[in-house]
């Protein structure tokens, strides 16, 4: 990666915006810091050791009732 890309004033942007939004995505960050989700994403995992996790997980195997009743945390009622 060229070092303009992964100089500290994109990784501090990137960071400040991160803490802004926890959940933000990497086309907007990229959009605002002026380079490319690739970049964006290098920057998150390398330079902020950051990964993206899943919030929810809901079960693969469930009938059309259970899907109709899943509550805002993923837990079947």
């Amino acid at each position: 990666m060229p070092v303009t890309i992964t100089d500290n004033k994109h990784v501090e942007n990137i960071h400040a915006m991160l803490k802004e939004n926890h959940s933000i995505m990497c086309k907007p960050i990229a959009a605002e810091v002026g380079i490319s989700t690739t970049s964006v994403f290098h920057n998150l995992t390398e330079h902020l050791g950051k990964r993206k996790v899943y919030t929810k997980w809901i079960p693969q195997c469930l009938t059309e009732d259970q899907c109709a009743t899943i509550s805002n945390d993923g837990r079947v009622e």
